[in-house]
């Protein structure tokens, strides 16, 4: 049997989250024999227009962004999808929770992972956010 993972990668914007994401998706699909298929979910993934493929946020919808992406991740794992990947900034660690929960009630183990990066946030952030956000970060 196929050990079910689920990563969920934390760090505050431009810290490395999606490129982490990115390069453990693409090492893992291919590191056997055959391709292995990987799901990646991040609430900003909400924001993107299918069609246009244009990225434009909505503060006033940032709750229903993340509650998409948790039934997306659950979604995928009543599916059994063996490696499924959350990358969000997950600043205080109940935003953790009901992945954790879905996780445990799905039999899922989960690797958590804290971004340190010191990139430029590809959402052009402000400094003031990140560096409140900086602040407010928990550490468990």
């Amino acid at each position: 049997m196929t050990k079910k993972i689920l990563y969920l990668i934390r760090g505050i914007p431009g810290s490395g989250k999606t490129t982490l994401a990115k390069s453990i998706a693409f090492a893992t699909a291919y590191s056997g024999k055959e391709e292995l298929p990987v799901w990646h979910y991040e609430a900003d993934q909400f924001f993107i227009n299918p069609e246009t493929k244009e990225y434009k946020y909505d503060k006033s919808l940032i709750s229903e962004a993340h509650s998409d992406c948790i039934r997306n991740t659950y979604a995928a794992m009543l599916d059994k999808h063996p490696i499924i990947i959350v990358s969000n900034c997950f600043v205080k660690y109940w935003e953790l929770e009901p992945y954790y929960m879905i996780a445990n009630k799905t039999g899922y183990h989960v690797i958590e992972i804290i971004c340190r990066g010191n990139f430029k946030s590809i959402h052009d952030v402000p400094q003031a956010t990140i560096t409140r956000m900086k602040k407010d970060f928990q550490y468990v």
